[in-house]
């Protein structure tokens, strides 16, 4: 007797008092005339959770269809309006995918697939290529297979149940149990039709609305991996043409702009984040990276300084990672603020966050506008990465009226209790107005040194929420001159390989040689 008879006894034995209650059951309910009854709460109890699956899966489509998906553009890639046309098309593309016609078990169907993704992208920013899916270093193709696959084993460990325990064997097996049981789970079938038709009828209901509510969540688990899979061989794909994919982490990295101003000697260090802060004459940026740096690196003279460098570079640490503080010249007119923007154009596009410092109690905000104007123009000029974050620091608010009430903290959502919260909260308002930047953040904060407010409540919380932001910044800015330094790192790690197997196969030939002279 083989092992699987042995397990089916076993079953059979297991599940015999179960069967004659079942069977026993549905007699009583016909001898009590509570059939139909039962019938009825059966049906209105599976039509309840069929209600419950459908509105599930709604919220699924809800959640993942093409409206909600479009308006997330993914990090680390050039967010030109031809980069963006593309991605569109691969969304449309992971969208509109059918699981028929490319089943998961199959992994042909899929390698195609992955191959039509690729050709796209790949025809996109290579037209003249006679091969465009093939002109590319093999180290990068091997590089998208690895971050698809670990991106794709994430998903799975994490959304399917017992797939970090079950083995491939297990699965194979299980397949073979099925089979085997099937047969005779309908000769089972077919007796009990004889013995009880009545709890046939309703074993044979509940078994299909179970096969239907399981087939619902396993077409959606695989549509869900067939959308991201098309997703992230698009995506990778976009980084690997666009240049922006790299093949080792740019952990020890600093750009050479960033050694210049951290006045470093010619070595590997970590990439610092770039905070470029500007302001008018007065405004309070020396006082604010005072503040920001909890030391007095920046002067904070009463008239405005006459600074020969572009920036003047102050270190701090935010979140734990160097960060360099950028102190810029300030400006008193819209004139000197344009030829300002035009001065800083480097550092501009080289910033990972731009502070704008406003006086709270100054009028006069073209300049600020200006400015601001500038900036938006130098970035769609250049047109290689995304806008960094901008965050506007609001100072001198213990100076706004009335002049003497000094009580912080100010509940800005409710100001209702104090005049000064008031007039902060229209300030805000007026300067949101007056700018014309809806993008950025305003932060309202107080910079003397007796009357410190709000930079470790508020703006370092501000700046860190924009942190994943910035550090997408930095990464494009650097990736250009990161891989000219990976490609050298690479050719010199080759070049030693080559030369260590050239000479030991000298040496193993002169090994041969001297073995074959001694005979």
């Amino acid at each position: 007797m083989t092992s699987f008879v042995r397990f089916l006894i076993a079953f059979g034995l297991l599940i015999t008092p179960f069967v004659i209650l079942l069977i026993l059951g549905g007699l009583w309910l016909w001898e009590q005339q509570l059939l139909i009854m039962w019938l009825g709460l059966g049906a209105a109890w599976a039509g309840l959770a069929w209600w419950w699956i459908v509105h599930l899966k709604q919220e699924y489509i809800k959640k993942y269809n093409p409206e909600t998906n479009d308006a997330v553009f993914p990090a680390y890639i050039p967010s030109n309006t031809a980069t963006q046309a593309l991605w569109q098309d691969i969304l449309n593309m992971a969208n509109t995918v059918k699981v028929e016609d490319y089943p998961i078990e199959d992994t042909n169907k899929l390698f195609m697939l992955g191959q039509r993704v690729l050709s796209k992208v790949a025809h996109h920013y290579k037209p003249d290529s006679a091969h465009p899916v093939w002109d590319i270093p093999l180290p990068h193709l091997l590089k998208i297979i690895e971050l698809v696959s670990a991106d794709l084993q994430k998903y799975v460990a994490e959304n399917i149940p017992m797939s970090h325990i079950t083995s491939l064997s297990d699965v194979f097996q299980g397949y073979q149990w099925a089979t085997s049981l099937e047969k005779y789970y309908n000769v089972y079938r077919v007796a009990s039709f004889t013995l009880s038709p009545v709890a046939a009828i309703i074993r044979e209901l509940k078994g299909i609305a179970t096969e239907k509510i399981i087939n619902s969540v396993s077409d959606e688990v695989k549509k869900k991996l067939l959308k991201m899979y098309v997703e992230k061989v698009g995506y990778y794909s976009i980084r690997l043409y666009s240049n922006t994919l790299i093949l080792t982490e740019p952990s020890d990295f600093i750009s050479n702009i960033s050694r210049k101003d951290l006045n470093l000697p010619p070595i590997i260090v970590a990439e610092p984040l770039r905070v470029l802060v500007i302001g008018q004459v007065n405004a309070g940026k020396s006082s604010l990276i005072n503040a920001l740096s909890n030391n007095v690196q920046a002067e904070t003279n009463l008239l405005p300084t006459k600074q020969e460098e572009a920036v003047i570079p102050y270190q701090m640490l935010l979140a734990d990672r160097l960060t360099l503080l950028l102190d810029t010249k300030g400006y008193d007119t819209v004139e000197n603020a344009q030829q300002l923007a035009v001065q800083l154009t480097s550092q501009i596009l080289n910033a990972d966050v731009i502070l704008l410092v406003c006086a709270a109690n100054t009028a006069a905000r073209s300049a600020d506008k200006a400015i601001l104007q500038c900036i938006h123009t130098i970035y769609q000029t250049d047109n290689s990465h995304a806008l960094p974050p901008i965050i506007i620091a609001l100072t001198q608010i213990d100076k706004l009226s009335p002049v003497k009430e000094w009580q912080p903290p100010y509940d800005l959502l409710n100001p209702e209790n104090s005049k000064k919260a008031q007039m902060i909260c229209a300030v805000i308002d007026v300067v949101k107005t007056e700018l014309q930047d809806a993008a950025t953040t305003i932060v309202p904060v107080n910079t003397h040194p007796d009357r410190h407010y709000n930079i470790e409540e508020g703006l370092m919380p501000a700046i860190l929420h924009h942190l994943p932001h910035a550090q997408e910044h930095q990464y494009l800015r650097c990736v250009d001159e990161y891989k000219k330094v990976e490609q050298r790192q690479l050719l010199m790690t080759q070049t030693k390989n080559a030369g260590q197997f050239f000479v030991d196969t000298l040496s193993g030939f002169v090994k041969k040689v001297d073995a074959f002279k001694k005979k």
